[in-house]
């Protein structure tokens, strides 16, 4: 999974409208990458909302934290 993948999965969760999307949701790229989530059961078949599956993924990649920078001497 790819970040065009992330992307279309937080657009989805949050209903943006794809008129106002900071990308272009016909691109070859965007198709491919709906398809990806679509095949792995992440959207449904309207493709307009996430599937169970689909949010457990969104709320894994917001619980991850951030990673900490450590100085090794």
């Amino acid at each position: 999974m790819g970040p065009c993948e992330v992307m279309l999965l937080f657009e989805i969760l949050v209903g943006l409208d794809r008129s106002r999307s900071s990308f272009n949701w016909d691109s070859e790229t965007f198709r491919t990458s709906r398809k990806y989530l679509l095949t792995h059961g992440l959207i449904d078949e309207t493709q307009e909302q996430l599937t169970q599956k689909g949010r457990a993924l969104v709320d894994m990649v917001c619980a991850t934290p951030l990673p900490a920078q450590r100085w090794v001497d």
